[in-house]
């Protein structure tokens, strides 16, 4: 969410076993953004799904209230991103 919408990080990561780390930094992302927009919905949507999840508004809520909330969480993430990428 951080590299997303500039947002101060929430979590914190630690590897099980050796690995190779890339660091994606965000003129890494605006040209790809800038070039095809829609990954950035697509982007937007998924994060919500997953802010959704951490939520657990999934688990008791119905369908049609999710797919709702979804949109509105995949907006307003939308709206950071363009405001942090400036597109």
């Amino acid at each position: 969410m951080s590299l997303l919408t500039g947002e101060p990080r929430s979590a914190t990561i630690t590897a099980a076993s050796h690995s190779i780390a890339y660091e994606i930094r965000k003129e890494h992302l605006s040209e790809l953004l800038a070039a095809r927009p829609e990954l950035a919905e697509e982007i937007s949507r998924v994060v919500a799904g997953r802010v959704l999840r951490n939520k657990e508004k999934l688990e008791s809520t119905p369908i049609e209230e999710v797919d709702a909330e979804k949109r509105t969480v995949a907006g307003q993430i939308m709206g950071k991103m363009k405001a942090f990428f400036g597109f």
